[in-house]
């Protein structure tokens, strides 16, 4: 999922380019590698100052207030149990429930102990470095389900390894504040049934979390059990066999003292003649404890899940294609701590290919089992659920091909924005052609290299291009400080124009400005790189009409004498001096920053007589005649040439 609010995206595209991640798209029925919620964790911490282990805690915190209550998984939480102690014991039996539509999903376990000062978890994972995360979906689910003020303390952690490296955390669950009858039965449950919990579950999905006050208390009606002693229960082990096929008794020492007949067709060793400890046929899967009478007694309220084992001192156990395993409830005959107790379960399957893999069939289940339902429900629900992770991965793709398309829209913009002003730009998206334009006063700028075909011919090729890139690139970066519009390059000319195509009084101004910014620039290049070169500027002002001429690779072309004029003001000009013309002089003459050096009138090609100035920022200037000598002038009587003006 990708953050709609505008602030938040652009904080997430920062995480995820931080996390070195390509795509910023999650779907939520994809599996992803470990590795990059480690480094999205990473990078939160970067981004955000923050220490991993606040962070983990607030995102377990907020998990269930934020994620579960938007997901379709929140009811399934609401039934886990009416107190702390239940729903954590139950939690294996959620990612057990989750693991059948997620089939890559490694599930961590829970085992859940009373303790006189209130509860102790045991949590094993796969993964490491989750105990903040799971210290915060502890005190969250406390506090929004149950309303309790919870302190969940982290007393060990260390990594174990057997059949797989698993990391193993264990907490201690206290509560804050006051400690009543009401407030211990959300933490530890209801004993012996004396009080019961009312609860509306639309309304508590409204509100995302349970109130129960004590209004919401009260005892159960008394109901007298049928407990006659004149009645001969018919429950024969051969009835008791059809009502649950998979069974098993053992007792205090975990030796099997009855398996059904089912579970011994899946047992396939013919070598058992003994009573078998239950541990040398079977692997506990969940809850992760050691397979001992005492933890089981323990966890008899969770769920578990054993699975047979492939191979045994007694041989070959089973050579199905998938390892049979099986899930119940293990229920002691009695309150005695060495009770026997009865494993009553069924397979643990998913699907009907897992059933066949299992070499069982739906005869092999008993007819009240409610793994029929889960069957047939899981057949009917694995269709929608391949539409839901197409259609996902179908969304995602759109907003993959609608980013793909908006960065392509963005770069062709950019290109066309670099070849045509913007205001010009947009209206030839829009309409398909841009009018001509008149515009009444623009200024114009053309530079040359002086003496380039001699440079030419004095040096390669690749030397040249290379120095007219580098001269070029300078101007360039200088239009947008000035507001001036690069029209075009032709070989060592460089035309620029201010003025359009929105319209602005400094043009004038900002076009002499850059000329001069433009001379520092040569300088500074000649200077770093040992070139000797110089440039002629000239510059004019007036009339032109605009227009987008062509439409592969078009350009935006200026047309009018005050072109032309310009382009002579350049020609007639003097190497490393700004070349101006009166009409230019017009505009400017009244900047004190500004020092004219009159030429008086000289001949114009194709425009005969023409007064001009060289224009500079300095007031003592030496100004190179024709005839090679040089005399030293200074800048004009303002008041006088506009008078003669």
């Amino acid at each position: 999922m990708v953050p709609r609010v505008t602030g938040l995206t652009r904080v997430y595209c920062i995480i995820c380019n931080c996390a070195g991640l390509e795509n910023n798209i999650f779907l939520a029925y994809e599996v992803y590698d470990d590795q990059i919620f480690y480094q999205i964790v990473d990078a939160v911490c970067a981004t955000l100052g923050m220490d991993c282990d606040t962070l983990l805690f607030n995102f377990g915190y907020y998990t269930f207030s934020v994620y579960w209550r938007n997901s379709t998984h929140d009811t399934l939480l609401y039934c886990l149990g009416d107190s702390v102690q239940e729903l954590i014991q139950n939690l294996n039996a959620l990612h057990h429930h989750l693991s059948s539509r997620y089939d890559k999903m490694i599930a961590p376990a829970f085992t859940c102990n009373t303790v006189p000062e209130g509860l102790l978890v045991h949590y094993h994972s796969a993964r490491p470095g989750l105990g903040e995360y799971v210290r915060g979906i502890i005190t969250g689910l406390a506090n929004h389900m149950y309303r309790l003020n919870v302190n969940v303390e982290m007393l060990e952690h260390e990594t174990v390894s057997a059949r797989a490296t698993k990391h193993y955390y264990k907490f201690r669950i206290t509560l804050n504040g006051v400690k009543d009858e009401i407030t211990l039965s959300k933490l530890h449950g209801i004993k012996n049934k004396k009080v019961g919990v009312i609860r509306d579950i639309k309304k508590v999905k409204a509100n995302f979390h349970i109130i129960k006050s004590k209004s919401e208390f009260e005892t159960e009606p008394k109901i007298n059990p049928i407990t006659s002693t004149d009645v001969d229960w018919p429950v024969t082990p051969e009835i008791f066999e059809s009502i649950a096929p998979y069974h098993l008794i053992f007792n205090s020492d975990l030796k099997i003292l009855r398996m059904s007949v089912p579970f011994s067709r899946i047992i396939e060793c013919q070598h058992i003649t003994d009573h078998p400890k239950i541990g040398d046929l079977f692997d506990i899967e969940i809850p992760q404890v050691e397979l001992t009478h005492g933890n089981i007694l323990n966890e008899s309220n969770a769920l578990f899940i054993l699975s047979v084992k492939h191979s045994t001192s007694y041989g070959v156990v089973s050579k199905r294609t998938l390892r049979p395993s099986f899930r119940g409830q293990m229920c002691p005959f009695s309150s005695s701590l060495d009770s026997p107790i009865l494993f009553l379960a069924s397979p643990a399957v998913n699907s009907f290919e897992q059933l066949e893999q299992m070499g069982l069939s739906i005869a092999d289940i008993g007819k009240s089992s409610s793994l029929h339902v889960l069957l047939e429900s899981n057949n009917d629900y694995t269709p929608q659920m391949d539409l839901s992770r197409q259609l996902e991965k179908a969304k995602n793709q759109l907003e993959m091909e609608k980013a793909a398309v908006e960065k392509a829209r963005r770069h062709t913009d950019l290109i066309l924005h670099r070849m045509l002003p913007v205001k010009v730009a947009s209206v030839l998206k829009q309409n398909g052609y841009v009018a001509p334009m008149e515009f009444s006063q623009v200024s114009i700028l053309f530079t040359a290299i002086a003496d380039f075909q001699k440079i030419c011919k004095e040096t390669s090729s690749h030397q040249v291009v290379t120095m007219l890139n580098d001269l070029f690139t300078r101007f360039d970066n200088l239009l947008e400080t000035y507001q001036v519009y690069k029209v075009e390059t032709v070989a060592d000319s460089y035309m620029m124009a201010a003025g359009f195509p929105d319209t602005a009084k400094k043009h004038a101004h900002a076009v002499t400005k850059m000329a001069f910014e433009m001379r520092r620039e040569v300088k500074e290049m000649n200077s770093t790189y040992s070139y000797n070169i110089e440039i002629l500027i000239g510059v004019h002002s007036g009339p032109v009409v605009t227009g987008v001429i062509g439409t592969k690779q078009p350009r935006y072309c200026l047309f009018g004498d005050t072109v032309n004029t310009a382009s002579r003001m350049n020609s007639t000009g003097e190497p490393d001096r700004i070349h101006i013309s009166q009409e230019t002089f017009k505009h400017i003459c009244d900047d004190s920053s500004y020092h004219f050096i009159s030429r008086g009138k000289i001949f114009v090609k194709g425009l005969g007589l023409r007064a001009t100035y060289f224009v500079e920022e300095d007031q003592n200037i030496t100004v190179h005649t024709h005839d090679n000598d040089t005399l030293e002038v200074t800048s004009i009587d303002r008041e006088d040439h506009q008078s003669e003006l």
